[in-house]
């Protein structure tokens, strides 16, 4: 019996009559050449004898394995595969196995044995090689990986809060591509009060007066050369040639020059817009109100917020939200809006229903919502109020899953709602949790998650798409 070259390598063509005739001293010299060490193992599976490469592990140590069961060599973790790796053996099996020693005040010895029958003595050798070598690159490899996460974190920070800064400003920011003066990246504020402009993709030189590209020739070069912010005055393009002070200034970005734009609105060219509708809608609901206010259209699109709510939800405009359903900011995804929804459409009214806000950087606020329906100009609006709850735990913050939430949140739609409505708008959520729970525990596995629910896998999506989780499940 030899050793299993099944990967492609090749055996000897007939070892019986090769190695019939070699000195026992040149087999054993064979064996210890071939492995950092090899253990003689009689039928019984005690060690017989051991031979070594200098410098594996201590004197005393292998010593103490002579005499000795194999499996009792061996660290607890791994006796079953010290019995199967004996068993190899019987079964014409050469499978490595690693096997881990203890020694004395010292990490484990890590080794790759193989076994091989010494058929004639009626026992068997052990060959090991040394996985030390390979244990301490494993080692090294994974604290790279975890610096190298760490620092990827770091970055990763540091551009959050720059991008919040960049997003959140009340003045305009525009990056520029100096090369050929395009605008590649523009903040909230400038797509919104750039009007006519499509800021992104489009050319620096256009926002601004034919008649100021002169001083914007010499800003540019003045900041270039001199590595500082550069300010001066240009005009704006549009109706007016409304003036605006503009501060530049260079970095570099990944080996390349970039050129930062900062512009202070000065008129209506840069300015945001409002209408009539949106004053009459502030005006009827309480546009100063400390509480947040938020306004959607019959299909639960947001028309119109008090700054209150902006500062609630973390967002720097109403441009951001204007169109937009928030079913994914307040409370569970979509449950909550609909529940408000119906409530509203039946009753008419909302007092209270506690739930909570997610903000726009993952953050959770608990909040107690009323809600009430209008019409203006013949449209029908619904109107919500949100008032911080600071005597509930946000939902980050209670054991368990995060999004779970007390169980008599729904108490405050008694009276305002029949209760086989609340009850099934409350069995909604219920279905909704267990189903993102199944879906985090199996790491977003469909099959896996159906058989978890004990449902099948087309009812799994016909619920996923009902709930309009189905892009998140991936």
């Amino acid at each position: 019996m030899g050793v299993n070259f099944a990967e492609g390598g090749r055996a000897f063509s007939d070892p019986d009559r090769t190695f019939a005739n070699l000195d026992p001293g040149i087999i054993a010299s064979l064996v210890t050449a071939t492995a950092d060490f090899a253990l003689l193992i009689d039928d019984e599976g005690k060690v017989v004898d051991v031979a070594m490469r200098q410098d594996v592990c201590p004197p005393e140590v292998y010593h103490a394995w002579i005499g000795r069961a194999f499996i009792d060599t061996v660290t607890s973790e791994c006796r079953l595969k010290a019995k199967r790796l004996l068993a190899d053996v019987a079964d014409r099996s050469e499978t490595r196995r690693e096997i881990n020693h203890p020694v004395p005040d010292s990490p484990d010895l890590p080794v790759s044995y193989v076994m091989l029958p010494l058929a004639r003595a009626g026992g068997r050798v052990a060959l090991g090689r040394d996985l030390r070598a390979v244990a301490d690159l494993q080692q090294r490899l994974i604290s790279a990986q975890l610096a190298y996460d760490h620092e990827f974190e770091q970055v990763r920070s540091v551009e959050a809060q720059y991008r919040v800064l960049f997003e959140t400003s009340a003045q305009f920011y525009l990056i520029v591509d100096p090369k050929n003066r395009t605008i590649i990246e523009a903040n909230a504020v400038a797509r919104k009060g750039l009007l006519k402009h499509d800021a992104v993709g489009s050319s620096l030189e256009s926002l601004f007066a034919a008649d100021t590209h002169a001083e914007l020739d010499r800003l540019i070069a003045t900041a270039f050369s001199s590595g500082k912010s550069e300010h001066g005055t240009l005009r704006h393009s549009g109706p007016g040639n409304v003036p605006a002070t503009v501060s530049l200034r260079f970095f570099r970005h990944l080996g390349s020059p970039r050129l930062s734009v900062q512009i202070e609105p000065g008129g209506t060219g840069f300015a945001r817009t409002s209408d009539d509708l949106t004053q009459s809608l502030l005006s009827g609901l309480g546009a100063t109100s400390p509480d947040a206010i938020v306004i959607f259209d019959e299909e639960m699109r947001v028309v119109l917020t008090n700054q209150s709510y902006l500062d609630l939800v973390q967002v720097a405009e109403l441009a951001q939200l204007r169109g937009q359903q928030q079913s994914d900011r307040i409370g569970q995804r979509g449950v909550e809006m609909r529940v408000l929804k119906n409530a509203i459409d039946n009753q008419g009214i909302v007092r209270t229903l506690t739930t909570y806000v997610t903000t726009a950087y993952g953050g959770t606020v608990p909040v107690d919502i009323g809600g009430t329906a209008f019409s203006v100009d013949g449209r029908r609006f619904y109107g919500l109020v949100i008032r911080r709850n600071e005597r509930t735990s946000s939902p980050a913050n209670q054991s368990g899953r995060g999004e779970m939430r007390p169980a008599n949140d729904m108490i405050g739609l008694v009276g305002q709602m029949p209760l086989r409505d609340i009850v099934r708008d409350t069995t909604d959520i219920i279905e909704r949790l267990c189903i993102e729970a199944a879906l985090e525990l199996t790491q977003n596995n469909r099959a896996s998650a159906a058989e978890l629910l004990g449902i099948s896998r087309q009812a799994l999506y016909t619920k996923l798409r009902r709930f309009g989780i189905i892009g998140e499940a991936g």
